[in-house]
């Protein structure tokens, strides 16, 4: 270190706390408190749902960008020349390809895009080359081996290695014009994919030989020779790959379907976060990066279309639950709104209603009608209050709130407590719920800011579930019917769909966050158990300090709390707030 301000020309930074902003990756600094070298650093990469393919494919070949991409032909018996291109949403036919094709080599952007050799229909080897300009592909200078084969680079700047079966060892280089044949590879072997920027600089990774073993091989190209460097950890083949030679992601693969994904530093392979869907045979050369890429199609079962998409570009590591203030009131079965920093709770078989800055709990106006086991939705200023207990039984009343009082405004058209909402006073959601007597509720509300109406109904009738999102993207998890319940159940403004279960069932939660990122926190059996969502599935993390139901929440997945409820003994006040922090990595060497 001691010749750091002569290579950089500036000293490192001594600070008594901790960097705690996403700006400090890269950083190095001193820690006077602690006397250690610290800088922030990325966490393990993951992966979500992105757009479905139009037409399910495998074996096909990519271009471009996570945002900006290509899928390029493949296979879907039999070979197809069908090209979609990708907005980091959504799938869009364009132009074809002159000759539908599998298993090829690909590079370039969603609009100067190269595909060459592979297998066509009905079952033969090709030699053709082919160019994307943004509207249509040319034929161009075949490769001199006709062959299913993998590469990488650009429309003036290519490269070809290996292939088969049967197998072949050669490499070709593009400069534009014609292909030229150069050294060839270490390990003879087909299936592979490969990362890389030019006819100068590439990577091969994985594959299989004609035993037939699947290889973990990877071998890197300068310009001139092909090195052996570091080994996957899980050899396979039909796998993708995004990246460059320096700093690349693969993912998927066979044989049998994989889900593994593995990073590389320019020295090693780190097996990180799986797939959601193991699968081989999917769209590989994909020009993204190791923070952002695509994995599109493959098998099994099928051809399939659905996509996900690879992010590696947080700092941010696993949040935490710490103590902050107590509330002024200790109660149970209250309602919350808002965020961590200027939020609310509400009721709690009680009228009392308390804001909250982000540091201490101030009480506000009451709400007309005492009542718990509500719901709500919006913010700390303008709020929703709906449904409960009020004795001897439950209610219909809506009151809405404008930071200073409540009004109260159109009832539900079904009385019920325990229902799950969300949403805010001009677009609010009511889902499922309990009246003594009566069948629990699959019934679902909508209101408009002056009265509700009747919307589609649950999959499945419960209660004491919890509710995130808004009216037009609504989720609810967990409740109650016969046994606590672990389904969620998603809502898009028109009907409900069954969702990814929680990992651990139970009722009288709380959640709070989008249909795309929430938080399901505590819950009876009493438990501290907090699951986050990312639209597909559902993670534990951790946990409260305090177990709890009953209690109310609110906040999004980085930055939350939760307040007040009941431990399994006695009314509480204690408050948690949740947080992701950065991740920081202490320098040792």
């Amino acid at each position: 270190m001691t010749d750091y301000k002569t290579i950089h020309g500036k000293t490192l930074l001594h600070v008594a706390s901790d960097l705690d902003s996403a700006e400090g990756e890269g950083q190095i600094w001193f820690n006077t408190t602690s006397s250690d070298y610290k800088t922030i650093v990325k966490v393990a990469g993951a992966w979500a749902t992105g757009g479905s393919l139009n037409t399910g494919r495998g074996y096909a070949v990519a271009a471009g960008t996570a945002t900006a991409g290509l899928c390029i032909g493949g296979y879907a018996a039999p070979s197809i020349d069908n090209v979609e291109s990708y907005d980091g949403s959504s799938w869009t036919e364009i132009a074809d390809l002159n000759t539908g094709r599998d298993n090829g080599g690909s590079g370039g952007t969603q609009t100067a895009a190269i595909v060459f050799a592979g297998r066509k229909a009905p079952d033969s080897d090709t030699d053709e080359t082919e160019t994307w300009n943004g509207s249509a592909w040319t034929e161009v200078g075949d490769v001199n081996t006709a062959r299913k084969t993998q590469g990488n680079g650009t429309t003036t700047s290519a490269i070809c290695y290996g292939g088969g079966p049967p197998q072949v060892n050669n490499v070709e280089t593009w400069n534009g014009t014609s292909w030229t044949e150069t050294t060839d590879i270490n390990t003879t072997r087909y299936y592979s994919t490969g990362v890389g920027a030019s006819s100068s600089d590439a990577m091969m990774i994985g594959g299989q030989t004609a035993t037939p073993a699947y290889v973990a091989n990877v071998e890197k190209w300068d310009g001139s020779s092909w090195t052996e460097v570091g080994d996957l950890n899980t050899g396979r083949s039909t796998l993708g790959g995004a990246g460059t030679t320096t700093i690349a992601v693969a993912y998927a693969g066979g044989s049998p379907a994989k889900d593994e994904t593995e990073t590389w530093d320019g020295t090693s392979w780190t097996e990180t976060t799986d797939m959601s869907t193991a699968r081989y045979g999917v769209t590989k050369n994909d020009s993204g990066s190791i923070s952002a890429a695509l994995c599109s199609g493959g098998t099994p079962p099928g051809w399939l279309q659905t996509t996900e998409e690879w992010d590696f570009s947080s700092t941010l590591a696993a949040g935490v639950w710490a103590s902050a203030n107590n509330v002024n009131t200790a109660r149970k079965e209250l309602s919350g709104a808002g965020t961590q920093t200027a939020g609310l709770i509400i009721g709690g078989a009680a009228a009392v209603v308390e804001s909250y800055d982000g540091t201490n709990w101030t009480e506000v106006g009451d709400i007309n009608t005492s009542r718990g086991n509500a719901a709500s939705g919006g913010t700390s200023t303008a709020a929703i209050f709906f449904a409960g207990n009020v004795s001897p039984g439950v209610t219909a009343v809506t009151e809405t709130f404008d930071g200073s009082s409540w009004t109260e405004t159109g009832d539900l058209n079904d009385s019920r407590q325990y229902p799950g909402g969300c949403g805010t006073t001009t677009a609010a959601l009511c889902a499922g719920g309990h009246e003594p007597g009566d069948a629990d509720k699959t019934v679902s509300e909508e209101f408009n800011g002056s009265s509700w109406a009747e919307g589609d109904d649950l999959n499945t009738a419960r209660w004491q579930l919890s509710g995130s999102g808004t009216q037009t993207a609504g989720l609810v998890s967990g409740g109650n019917l016969t046994t606590h319940m672990d389904n969620s159940e998603e809502y898009n403004g028109s009907s409900w769909t069954e969702g990814n279960d929680l990992n651990t069932a139970r009722r009288n939660a709380h959640a709070c966050g989008l249909q795309t990122a929430a938080l399901h926190i505590g819950g009876l059996p009493i438990t501290g158990n907090t699951e986050q969502y990312d639209g597909t599935s559902w993670t534990e993390i951790a946990d409260l300090s305090v177990s709890r139901n009953a209690h109310a929440a609110a906040g999004t997945t980085s930055s939350a709390f939760a307040a007040a409820g009941y431990n399994g003994t006695a009314d509480i006040a204690t408050t948690e707030e949740f947080d992701l922090q950065q991740n920081i990595k202490t320098i040792t060497d």
